[in-house]
């Protein structure tokens, strides 16, 4: 496989040499028949131009626990970009905000600011296989970017 370039379809020539096309795992089957020129199997493989670097988004969400008003905001260093996310119920999972652009496979360090009157008592991360690291004491969680979205959830309450 070449980087940047798929196959995107495959074909052959009689058509009905082709037994499979399997354009995700770079696969193609076909049926070779006996004889001469006359009797031989082309394959086409038709490529596509793929992004080298694909990207996914992480969602960050602020949970208001015991003693923390709803709406309070907070702001969080997500890599190298700033967030401020205002904290929502627990029993909707808070208010969320998506920062995108980061680099499938990079680990990126989400950091809350401190806060005087509250303490972190909760991160979690969802898929939880993309958790490298949470420390509560210094409001961080690092995670490995995957597709789609990555969500961590920051829990706080009042001192």
């Amino acid at each position: 496989m070449k980087t940047g370039i798929r196959i995107s379809a495959c074909s052959t020539r009689p058509i009905d040499r082709l037994v499979k096309c399997d354009p995700a795992n770079s696969l193609a089957i076909v049926r070779i028949v006996a004889g001469g020129v006359g009797n031989e199997t082309t394959l086409f493989v038709t490529n596509r131009a793929v992004s080298t670097t694909q990207t996914g988004t992480i969602k960050v969400c602020k949970v208001a626990g015991p003693g923390v008003a709803v709406g309070t905001n907070f702001d969080f260093a997500v890599g190298s970009k700033n967030v401020t996310v205002p904290a929502g119920p627990a029993d909707q999972g808070g208010y969320c905000k998506l920062v995108s652009g980061f680099t499938q496979g990079a680990n990126v360090t989400i950091t809350e600011a401190a806060r005087s009157g509250v303490r972190v008592t909760a991160i979690t991360v969802q898929p939880a296989s993309r958790e490298v690291s949470s420390d509560l004491a210094t409001r961080t969680s690092t995670v490995t970017v995957g597709s789609g979205t990555t969500v961590v959830s920051f829990t706080n309450t009042a001192r």
